[in-house]
């Protein structure tokens, strides 16, 4: 059995000149258009994956992955809460 090894690990995986993150929000507007047999759904869908695509090339890397941290949603681990400004060690 054969794998693939990359020649630059430091370039990210692309599919159809998307990265994949890009490609995963494009492919689910794409299919709730087709699930839901509506072009309304596609078109909002594909607004959607326009503003992620320029959100995602406005901030730095990582950015968009913390937006659930930030606005309250997700708690990391062993980290103390985004409101508390002074914590004793």
């Amino acid at each position: 059995m054969k794998s693939f090894v990359p020649q630059y690990l430091h370039k990210p995986n692309k599919v159809m000149m998307l990265d994949m993150d890009e490609f995963a929000v494009f492919a689910n507007a794409v299919a709730m258009g087709i699930i839901l047999k509506s072009l309304i759904v596609f078109i909002i869908g594909v607004f959607l994956f326009f503003a992620y695509r320029k959100a995602k090339n406005k901030y730095p890397r990582g950015f968009l992955r913390h937006i659930p941290y930030i606005v309250g949603l997700k708690q990391f681990h062993n980290f103390p809460n985004i409101f508390i400004r002074s914590f004793k060690e």
